[in-house]
């Protein structure tokens, strides 16, 4: 009898001293986070810390094995153990862990020390991770890391804003507010950061149209220029503008400044592979529309991108003064836009 009593606690025993023994690494030693959150239960342990040291950057971990695992591994210490930590702005974060244990330190936003460690089930069928992630709106987990510098792979900047020509060369009378860009700067790229500093690029999407109001149209003309002729007299509704799809390679300088601002610039290669004219009207009861391709757009221009954000949301400024059509052509433009930009 005595023996039965006898053989758990020295499984506790034996536990702990091997607690005790296990290497540790840290994993993370910041100065301040925005906010920590910290879900435990035997067969799961999540960690998120946001924004460490006034960057976009947040750290995370994640334990998980199933939960008959965890029972067998130590019957006495997870039985209904479960724990959740939400604090924000704080200071002298420390996460430690071996392969046992997970000790995660720091001072609260009233300047109290808080620690605590959890015990993590060495089984056959367990996952450890942790990476950090460039944002709570961006895409992002690191490739690499060299000293102080770390590689990520990253989707970033979706934006919708509204264009203008600039130095036209035809009176295209535009209209701004029906004149649209859809942008995702980078679909898929790399960055590397290091501290408050980072540089980006990748391949991205972007969507432009200059639609104008105007009594006359954008046509093409036998000669393949581009000429205004004017609608039927009888003709209302009336829309016509240049639409162009590039694909576009950024390369972007960020800077993160105060808690959660970000300053981001840099040019933008553009390879324009598809442009057509689309003019709209209605006579009577009857809707025209004419769809005009091959109206010579420059293959690679070149803009200037400047953004503004507040924990990733902000706004932009892209300047293109680059003309967007061949000389052929005979309508020279380039373009003005500004917007909303997410994710950057």
């Amino acid at each position: 009898m005595k023996l039965k009593l006898l053989l758990p606690a020295l499984l506790s025993v034996f536990s702990l001293v091997s607690v005790a023994q296990a290497p540790a690494d840290t994993l993370l030693h910041a100065s301040t986070a925005r906010s920590l959150n910290l879900n435990y239960s035997p067969e799961i342990l999540t960690l998120n810390v946001k924004q460490v040291n006034g960057t976009k950057d947040s750290f995370h971990y994640k334990f998980a094995t199933s939960a008959a695992a965890a029972a067998a591994e130590e019957p006495i210490m997870y039985v209904n153990q479960t724990v959740a930590l939400r604090y924000s702005d704080v200071n002298s974060i420390l996460v430690v862990a071996s392969d046992t244990t997970l000790t995660v330190s720091f001072t609260d936003n009233v300047g109290s020390p808080v620690s605590n460690t959890f015990p993590l089930a060495v089984t056959p069928d367990r996952s450890v991770r942790s990476w950090t992630g460039t944002g709570e709106f961006g895409i992002g987990f690191p490739i690499h890391r060299s000293g102080k510098t770390e590689w990520n792979v990253i989707s970033s900047g979706i934006a919708f804003g509204f264009a203008t020509p600039v130095n036209a060369s035809l009176p295209l009378n535009p209209s701004m507010g029906r004149s649209l860009e859809w942008t995702w700067n980078i679909l898929l790229g790399v960055e590397a950061r290091r501290g408050r500093s980072s540089f980006k690029t990748g391949l991205g999407l972007r969507y432009l149209n200059i639609n104008t109001v105007a009594r006359h149209y954008l046509d093409k003309a036998e000669n393949n220029q581009l000429i205004l002729r004017p609608y039927d007299e009888n003709a209302r509704d009336v829309k016509s503008g240049v639409h162009i799809f590039s694909l576009q390679i950024p390369v972007f300088y960020n800077l993160n400044f105060a808690k959660e601002w970000s300053l981001s610039l840099g040019p933008i290669v553009n390879f324009n592979t598809g442009a057509h004219l689309t003019t709209r009207y209605k006579i009577r009861e009857r809707d025209y529309k004419i769809d005009t391709h091959g109206i010579g757009q420059r293959p690679v221009t070149v803009d200037a991108l400047l953004a503004v954000t507040v924990g990733g949301f902000g706004v932009y400024a892209r300047y293109a003064p680059m003309k967007v059509l061949r000389e052929r052509a005979a309508l020279d433009f380039g373009t003005f836009s500004t917007g909303l930009i997410l994710a950057f």
